[in-house]
């Protein structure tokens, strides 16, 4: 290597360094003309992709109470509504592998009632199965065809959640501008259905609960309504003796305890019935998808940009190297 390069105190000279890349500018320029172009023409074996989204938000319904403000509400507590109990996280449900292999083995109108897995030709048999005659796929094969359309589903959709307001966007490109929207329309249904079936889950198993807790409290008050008959019966004058009437207590106060256990059940049965017809959605919907007008990616002109910068860092390295190992310094 030269050290003409150096100055006296050691420095790099840049303006020496640079020389060889000044005189050999066209040089550099066409090359990375020559780089663009190919990376563009590159851009061109990626598919056309058009991305739509859609905006999500929880609900935070407190109307479902048919006794709010009254004593009741007060015993039971904000807990008592079913859409404050329902701990649902969106993002969860939208990249769920349930709900995925849904869209990928769906029949989409958009793609002429085929699915992702044939829009994608995963399912297509090789070369050499065509020519042995290997055509039937066995679990193991499709089992591989639907992991690698989980795979490629998953690159093409993204979750955006606000931690502050709590709303989740979800963007979803494919080749068809029209699929983008019908697979986000279907995951709204998916979510719709989904937080629904489970609100109903929870108030029917409330409801069951409730039902069975009632007989069970029936039967302990009808004990206790025997045990003070028999009381009655066998002590008319339990008045006259202070054991024969603290016992007379006793009775008298679990039967009226169990009563207003029974009480506060009715309650609590009548209400959760009450809610289970009026259950709300819990999920809401603020940006309805819409029809993409231009392609999301590929960006020709991102391709053109890197190709150039790549092709000029590629030849101006390669020039400065060259002139290192020569005497041009």
């Amino acid at each position: 290597m030269n050290k003409n390069i150096y100055s006296k105190d050691d420095e790099l000279n840049l303006a020496l360094l640079f020389a060889p890349l000044i005189s050999n500018f066209k040089k550099i320029l066409q090359s990375s003309l020559l780089v663009s172009i190919i990376f563009t023409l590159i851009s061109f074996l990626y598919p056309k992709l058009y991305t739509s989204s859609i905006s999500f938000f929880k609900i935070n319904d407190n109307s479902l109470s048919l006794m709010s403000n009254s004593p009741i509400d007060s015993l039971l507590g904000s807990d008592s509504q079913l859409n404050d109990r329902l701990k649902i996280d969106i993002k969860d449900v939208i990249l769920s592998r349930r709900l995925s292999k849904e869209i990928i083995n769906k029949r989409w109108m958009s793609l002429n009632n085929k699915t992702m897995i044939e829009l994608w030709e995963l399912n297509k048999t090789g070369f050499f199965d065509n020519i042995f005659g290997e055509n039937n796929k066995d679990n193991l094969s499709i089992a591989i065809i639907e992991e690698a359309a989980l795979k490629e589903f998953s690159s093409r959709i993204s979750v955006d959640e606000n931690i502050k307001t709590g709303l989740v966007s979800v963007f979803i490109s494919t080749e068809d501008r029209f699929l983008s929207v019908e697979i986000l329309n279907y995951i709204n249904t998916f979510i719709q259905e989904f937080t629904y079936q489970n609100i109903t889950e929870i108030s029917e198993k409330e409801i069951l609960y409730l039902e069975s807790r009632i007989n069970e409290v029936d039967k302990e008050l009808n004990v206790s309504r025997e045990r003070l008959i028999f009381f009655l019966e066998e002590n008319k004058n339990y008045q006259n003796s202070p054991t024969l009437l603290l016992l007379y207590n006793e009775l008298n106060s679990e039967l009226i305890f169990k009563e207003g256990v029974m009480t506060t059940l009715l309650q609590q049965i009548e209400i959760a019935k009450l809610n289970k017809v009026n259950i709300a959605p819990v999920i809401g919907v603020l940006d309805l998808p819409q029809i993409a007008a231009k392609k999301s990616s590929p960006s020709r002109l991102f391709f053109l940009l890197f190709g150039f910068i790549v092709g000029m860092l590629y030849q101006s390295i390669a020039v400065i190297i060259k002139s290192l190992n020569s005497n041009d310094f």
